[in-house]
């Protein structure tokens, strides 16, 4: 109480519960006007962000997304945070360095392009190599593998081939270009050994020597099987030439002479007067004239 006696008046400084503050606004109509703001979210594929390259003195503007989805390199670099983040402005881009303009527009158009456009079939060979050496070099997998089937249809030569299946690891490619380099009539010259490596240089010398040995071995069975050939058609032929002297006596000792020339001599007075010999290039017009002679005498 106060000193004349009235009692004193005590201010709470306590401020009210959550409770007593929600049932005052409630209670308030003024304040259940108010309608609740939405909130706005970005679409899960269709908002995309825009990243800016330099590459030599030009400005590329493309979607992040395809760089950060489909290459592991570009995704690991945009997970680091960065004061001012590079690539968000053209004052602030990412600089590609050793990377050609021209190289790098044939790179976006194969990635920002769908398959099944004409726009692919455009691209030649020069083009769609430096395409599968940037997809290479940026993890691109499924550009890389599109590269490599753009490239089969194309007419490379085999050391090309070599050096790419050994830049890019295309392992379907080593054993045709190995196999048709062991074929071919010339051996590797010293650019062509320079250009593969010393290590695929010796396994192609390798190769190529087996592919020699198989060669030459086929070739002398093919020579020991056609001088067997030889040698049994001339025993068939003197056989046939004895049987038809036997039987024909004198009167064929003359058809004989006139089918097998005066080239071929007959040794009439000798013991065994079937010996004969003649040419090996008349070989076949003997054989010939003995099997015209036999249908004579058959008749």
């Amino acid at each position: 109480m106060s000193s004349d006696g009235s009692p004193l008046c005590v201010h709470s400084t306590l401020e009210p519960s959550e409770d007593e503050l929600e049932s005052s606004m409630l209670s308030d109509p003024s304040i259940r006007a108010i309608p609740a703001i939405p909130i706005v979210r970005r679409d899960d594929r269709f908002y995309l962000s825009l990243i800016t390259f330099q590459v030599e003195n030009c400005l590329f503007r493309v979607p992040r997304d395809a760089f950060e989805e489909q290459s592991g390199v570009f995704r690991g670099m945009f997970a680091v945070p960065t004061v001012g983040q590079e690539g968000d402005s053209d004052d602030n881009p990412i600089h590609l360095e050793g990377i050609k303009e021209a190289a790098f527009r044939n790179f976006l158009e194969v990635l920002y392009t769908p398959d099944h456009l004409e726009r692919h079939d455009q691209l030649e060979v020069e083009q769609w190599s430096t395409v599968l050496e940037l997809a290479h070099m940026w993890e691109f997998e499924k550009i890389q593998g599109l590269a490599i089937t753009k490239l089969q249809s194309f007419s490379i030569d085999e050391i090309s081939k070599v050096e790419m299946a050994q830049k890019y690891n295309i392992e379907e490619w080593y054993a045709p270009a190995y196999l048709a380099l062991a074929r071919r009539a010339q051996p590797l010259t010293v650019e062509e050994t320079t250009r593969i490596g010393y290590d695929a240089a010796v396994k192609m010398a390798q190769i190529r020597e087996r592919n020699i040995q198989r060669t030459l071995s086929r070739t002398r069975s093919a020579y020991e099987e056609a001088n067997f050939a030889l040698s049994k058609a001339k025993r068939a032929s003197e056989q046939m030439k004895s049987a038809l002297y036997s039987s024909g006596g004198k009167k064929w000792r003359a058809h004989l002479n006139e089918f097998f020339g005066s080239s071929t001599s007959f040794n009439w007075t000798a013991p065994n007067p079937i010996r004969l010999s003649f040419p090996e290039d008349q070989l076949g017009e003997d054989i010939r004239a003995i099997f015209e002679l036999t249908e004579h005498i058959c008749q």
